[in-house]
């Protein structure tokens, strides 16, 4: 999938949950289950933005830090 189908597709998701699902999911590179399985404890703000903790292949905790336009 191309950068700009992706972007033309998160422009046309209505504003809210499900735009911010689809954003943390393109820019973070997790896997769907890992997104599936996050909580409101897995974020943390760290500075201008945030960390996710996602436990995900292989029983490996990993953090994944996003900038602050995402958080």
């Amino acid at each position: 999938m191309e950068e700009s189908d992706v972007a033309r597709l998160i422009e046309r998701t209505p504003e809210g949950r499900d735009q911010a699902i689809l954003k943390l999911f393109y820019t973070s590179g997790i896997r769907v289950s890992e997104l599936c399985d996050l909580t409101w404890s897995d974020a943390i703000r760290r500075g201008e933005g945030g960390q996710i903790t996602v436990f995900g292949k292989g029983g490996k905790t990993r953090a994944v830090l996003r900038l602050s336009v995402i958080w």
